[in-house]
């Protein structure tokens, strides 16, 4: 092997002839780009397929960590029982709560009580689900385009007649947002529970969160702005 490698190196030195001049990188070139690694390694590697995942992924105004967490889940590569088992790090790779292998996408859409959990959502996880990020949704939607919750009444046709009838997502809604506003009330601090108080919905509560903070923020902003234009630099 290395005889032959030997051969191989003495035959490239044979055919290299000497110029006068500066010696320049071969990758650089007139209509090429300028050479750094990142262009080496792009030109030695295949031509792969754009990472459609990535690309919706880093999109995406959320804080990195969710970023991440949410693109390795969608290419499967968070640390499930198969994947553990596969790299000799876990006794089986058979989910905890149900006898079917743990993977990312069962344990996301097809476990047992994930699937409760979009069902009280009101997501609908066809068979072969591919990707987080292409839900399809439901045909009968109960939802309003515009609004954020279920209307209370929809219409509903009967031969050549239309009636309003009570919409039966608005019951399980009602129930989901009191527990999730349930749950908002009983972690905030006193002095922003105050300012909540009264509001009926857990939509109501974050909003008045999120434009108080936000408020502060851009006064924040403000004074940090007016504090670096007063300062100047000493002689």
């Amino acid at each position: 092997m290395a005889a032959r490698e030997l051969i191989q190196v003495l035959r490239i030195i044979d055919d290299t002839s000497l110029a006068v001049g500066a010696d320049g990188r071969v990758i650089d070139s007139p209509s090429g780009p300028a050479f750094s690694s990142r262009e080496a390694y792009r030109m030695l590697s295949p031509s792969r397929p754009t990472d459609a995942s990535a690309c919706t992924t880093w999109a995406l105004r959320l804080p990195a960590k969710l970023k991440i967490f949410a693109y390795l889940a969608d290419i499967d590569r968070l640390s499930t029982r198969a994947n553990l088992f596969y790299k000799h790090c876990a006794p089986s790779s058979v989910c905890a709560a149900c006898p079917e292998i743990e993977t990312g996408r069962h344990l996301f859409f097809y476990c047992p009580p994930a699937m409760t959990l979009w069902g009280r959502l009101g997501v609908s996880i066809p068979p072969g689900q591919s990707s987080i990020w292409t839900f399809a949704s439901s045909p009968a939607d109960p939802w309003s385009s515009s609004d954020e919750f279920p209307r209370h009444q929809i219409t509903v046709d009967k031969d050549v007649k239309s009636s309003q009838e009570i919409n039966p997502a608005y019951d399980a809604w009602v129930a989901t947002d009191q527990q999730v506003l349930l749950f908002l009330l009983n972690t905030l601090s006193p002095d922003i529970l105050i300012s909540v108080i009264g509001m009926e919905t857990a939509v109501d509560v974050w909003g008045a969160i999120k434009s108080m903070f936000a408020s502060q923020s851009k006064m924040r902003i403000s004074n940090l702005c007016f504090t670096l234009a007063k300062t100047k630099r000493r002689t």
